[in-house]
């Protein structure tokens, strides 16, 4: 003490006694904190028997070292080293009498016995209850036990469940305090959040805004105007620019899009060679029997000139048209020329046969009579329509 207080020296070291009957040169030494219990054994003089046992602490308080190799401590003030005449023969333990013994040697005040029964039944509440906390674990009940109870031992294990019971409860009750926390942290952004998507919902954005706002104006002003009277002054037109102008642009973004949309299909649709040569054909010989309808036409039966022509002119557009797509189409697999004119020739004399029977066919023509018309059954140029229709 006087080196810890008064001189102001760190505890490095302290005194250690060393007796028993199994150590030569018992005695006080200045043993450093750490030192091995082996290591001081061994100076002085330590000869174990076949079971030794080594004591830290005084008869009384000590506990038996499960190894030697235990360093010196602030605590270890003696080592004990009894040989086994020393110490006696162990005797068993037995059960407790009730005898109150140990109650009255406790310089504490406590019921030994009571506390025994509570620590074996792991009853930790009652020994609890009991003061089991102020045992100062002097040993004196277990010195004057007639049934060689350890209670000492069983007090400590008791005190060491309790403590490590209380360590668990300790670590929950944190472990509970941040969830709680958690949870109301959790909750109050939660609520933010709603709050937060409650005020986006009821003010709108500043473009929505704007853009409202001047929809408002928009309607204003259409009000306004409405209610405004049309003025008009003699000998002034009514200004009628702006309505022009929106038609003109309807009208060219219709043309534009009927554009688009016709080259679109242009493209889309390209058309096979042989088809739009037979195409052509027919288109050709179309024309050719309009143009022959026309010329071979009875007074009766005569149509609209104007119309006819109208008829003639769009079959002839139709065939140039076609002939144009076949000579500017890119064919995606090469065709055969000559089969191409064979079908081409093929095309022109049917419509050529066609022109010629309808010729025959009008001048044959003589009234409405029924031989006449139970002989245009046999007509050459129907026989000639219907035969090109099932091809």
């Amino acid at each position: 003490m006087k080196h810890a207080v008064i001189d102001g020296e760190p505890i490095t070291e302290r005194v250690v006694t060393l007796t028993g009957e199994a150590i030569a040169r018992p005695g006080n030494v200045w043993a450093r904190l750490g030192t091995p219990v082996r290591h001081l054994l061994n100076d002085a003089g330590f000869c174990p028997s076949a079971d030794q046992m080594v004591i830290m602490g005084g008869p009384l308080m000590g506990f038996t070292l499960p190894w030697l190799d235990v360093p010196v401590v602030k605590i270890t003030n003696c080592l004990l080293a009894p040989s086994a005449n020393e110490l006696g023969e162990p005797q068993e333990e037995q059960s407790c009498i009730r005898c109150s013994a140990c109650a009255d040697a406790c310089p504490a005040d406590l019921l030994p016995q009571q506390l025994y029964w509570f620590s074996k039944g792991q009853q930790h509440d009652k020994a609890t209850t009991h003061n089991i906390a102020d045992c100062i674990e002097c040993g004196a009940c277990a010195w004057v036990c007639p049934s060689n109870i350890p209670l000492v031992q069983y007090f400590r294990q008791e005190k060491a469940e309790i403590a490590a019971i209380h360590q668990e409860e300790k670590r929950a009750a944190e472990a509970k305090a941040r969830f709680e926390a958690r949870q109301a942290r959790l909750e109050r952004e939660k609520a933010a959040r709603l709050e937060r998507h409650k005020s986006a919902a009821v003010q709108p954005a500043a473009k929505d805004k704007d853009a409202i706002a001047a929809a408002l104006a928009r309607v204003k002003e259409k009000q306004a105007q409405a209610t405004q009277p049309i003025v008009i002054k003699a000998g002034e037109r009514p200004d009628n620019s702006a309505i022009i102008a929106a038609r003109e642009a309807r009208k060219a973004q219709a043309r534009a899009k009927q554009a688009e949309l016709q080259q679109t299909n242009d493209a889309a649709t390209v058309a096979d060679p042989r088809k739009t040569a037979v195409e052509a054909a027919i288109a050709r010989a179309k024309a050719r029997k309009l143009e022959q309808q026309q010329a071979n036409a009875k007074p009766e039966e005569q149509v609209d000139p104007r119309k006819a022509a109208v008829e003639a002119a769009i079959a002839r557009a139709k065939a140039r048209k076609l002939e144009q797509q076949q000579a500017n189409a890119e064919p995606e697999e090469k065709v055969d020329p000559r089969k191409a004119a064979v079908e081409a020739a093929i095309a022109r004399a049917k419509a050529r046969k066609l022109e010629t029977a309808k010729g025959q066919c009008g001048t044959r023509r003589t009234g409405r009579s029924a031989q006449s018309r139970r002989r245009s059954r046999y007509c050459p140029c129907q026989s000639t329509q219907a035969g090109t229709a099932t091809g």
